[in-house]
């Protein structure tokens, strides 16, 4: 099982590209594919992965809401980046999803965030946790 301490450093990746958006960024993520798409490849430039990866990651994300395949992809690099927590998070996907819900719960700017793109800490904790554990093939 993924510990805690794990999820919520994946999860830092996620809350500190939602803080760095300003607001009328964030507003467009909401509802622009090509706004979001645009902020998960920079996203991934910052933590030296391939962009054209994440973009593909993004095309493939299994929603329908740019925000939630902007936390999909957001959760796809953060995995991309730490094979070894990638891989045990896939063996109990349901566990690393419910711990993603709570270290996103005790992020009241993230929380704020979220509300902001209309998702819940539910959703995206969802959504992040499939993105993570399909960067290992999951």
């Amino acid at each position: 099982m993924v510990e805690f301490a794990t999820v919520t450093a994946a999860l830092s990746l996620l809350a500190s590209s939602l803080s760095g958006l300003q607001a009328r960024i964030l507003e467009r993520l909401a509802g622009s594919n090509a706004v979001a798409v645009q902020q998960a490849v920079i996203e991934a430039k910052a933590s030296h992965v391939s962009p054209a990866a994440a973009r593909s990651a993004y095309a493939r994300a299994p929603y329908r809401k740019p925000a939630l395949r902007y936390v999909y992809a957001t959760g796809w690099v953060a995995g991309s980046k730490n094979q070894t927590s990638c891989i045990l998070a896939k063996l109990d996907v349901e566990g690393t999803t419910a711990l993603a819900i709570k270290a996103i719960r005790a992020l009241p700017a993230t929380l704020k965030q979220l509300h902001h793109l209309h998702l819940t800490a539910v959703q995206a904790g969802n959504a992040f946790t499939r993105g993570y554990v399909s960067a290992c093939g999951g």
